[in-house]
């Protein structure tokens, strides 16, 4: 039965689409949990920065809703270019705070410095991240998968598609 699957299966990637992963930020404490509503506002973090993020226990049949409160700080445009923090000064101070613990971040045994990243870049980002996008968990008993038409979420930890043209 099984070679009757593998004989009439497409790959993915013969269908437009391109499987990639959540955001990776190696410090969840300064980009997400510590992002509260009180710090976003002493800081005056800008809008354009902040992004609804959305985990696994956030995706349930076909719906994908990310809690009002829960933003993560996304330093990049939407055409997925490193944000200049200089345009940025509350989101700049809230990092250059941080920046000690932002600079020993470490992705596959490098530091990001030493893997040739700014200090406050993110050591993974998919370029398809501000796309359409199908969003469901690593792990689920059931058909727990949504749909982003936007490309406004920004996941953590989950494996997404994009959606084909």
């Amino acid at each position: 039965m099984l070679d009757e699957v593998w004989r009439v299966a497409l790959p993915l990637g013969d269908l437009g689409v391109v499987v990639f992963k959540g955001v990776e930020t190696c410090l969840k404490r300064v980009y997400i949990d510590g992002l509260d509503a009180a710090t976003r506002s002493r800081y005056s973090i800008e809008e354009p920065l902040l992004r609804p993020t959305v985990d696994g226990a956030d995706v349930s049949a076909y719906d994908l809703a990310p809690p009002p409160h829960k933003v993560v700080l996304f330093p990049y445009t939407r055409d997925m270019e490193l944000a200049d923090l200089r345009s940025f000064p509350g989101a700049a101070a809230y990092l250059e705070e941080h920046r000690p613990a932002l600079e020993r971040r470490r992705w596959y045994g490098q530091t990001v410095l030493e893997a040739g990243l700014a200090w406050y870049e993110m050591p993974f980002v998919s370029r398809h991240m501000s796309e359409p996008k199908i969003v469901y968990p690593h792990i689920s008993l059931h058909a727990d998968y949504a749909l982003d038409l936007q490309g406004d979420s920004c996941p953590q930890d989950l494996l997404l598609h994009d959606t084909p043209a």
